[in-house]
């Protein structure tokens, strides 16, 4: 078992490296230029500024010696300052992960509220109206990008009855109320999404389960 646990680790060292490589590499392609986009803020910043800023991202180094820098640092949990607020990554993400794992479960929870009645039903009423438009509603759910109805959804009602969606995050100690109203409208708008995959898949497990000899002999009786 010991063999077979360090075989496996050994093996998954060239994917790690390639993994890093590949984070590394699409990062250098990204367009726009790092040391620009700090700079911008200080219209007097001249060539030495820019030397210096280069030293300090250690982007003066050669592209292997920062790549084993960025790999050294990434492995020992350290992913380096925003460029934008200047406070570590890390920070960064604590703050903000909470948040976005929250609005997961409410679009998960939405999306099971939705596509488990529905698809239930579509299964029992197979080949029926209801059939029909259950599965007209999952092809729509999963062809309309989340993305485009979320903007609808910010442009239509301002136009229209002058009223947008919470737009400021509330914290739940702010307000329980409002923190749930703003995560409502995102979350729905994704849960929808989200409605379409898991309503054709309980579909397909019920009518798996509605073909059983046991179920059939169940509705004989």
């Amino acid at each position: 078992m010991t063999e077979y646990i360090v075989r496996r680790l050994l093996l998954g060292l060239p994917t790690l490296v390639l993994v890093l490589f590949a984070t590394f590499l699409v990062i250098r392609m990204a367009p726009g230029d790092v040391v620009e986009l700090i700079l911008a803020e200080n219209p007097y910043a001249d060539e030495e500024d820019r030397a210096a800023l280069e030293e300090q991202l250690g982007l003066d180094k050669p592209f292997a010696t920062q790549f084993v820098d960025y790999s050294l640092n990434v492995l020992q949990g350290d992913l380096g300052k925003s460029p934008w607020t200047g406070a570590p990554v890390t920070e960064e993400l604590k703050n903000r992960l909470p948040v976005t794992f929250e609005f997961g479960l409410y679009s998960i929870l939405i999306s099971l509220a939705i596509a488990l009645p529905i698809g239930i039903l579509s299964a029992i009423r197979q080949d029926t109206s209801a059939d029909y438009i259950a599965r007209s509603f999952a092809i729509l759910a999963l062809s309309i990008p989340y993305f485009f109805t979320a903007t609808l959804l910010v442009v239509f009602p301002i136009m229209w009855f002058g009223w947008s969606p919470p737009l400021l995050y509330v914290k739940w100690s702010q307000g329980p109320v409002s923190h749930l109203w703003y995560f409502f409208w995102p979350a729905l708008l994704l849960g929808v999404n989200l409605s379409g995959t898991v309503m054709r898949l309980t579909r397909t497990q019920m009518l798996e389960v509605l073909r059983q000899d046991y179920i059939r002999t169940a509705w004989a009786k």
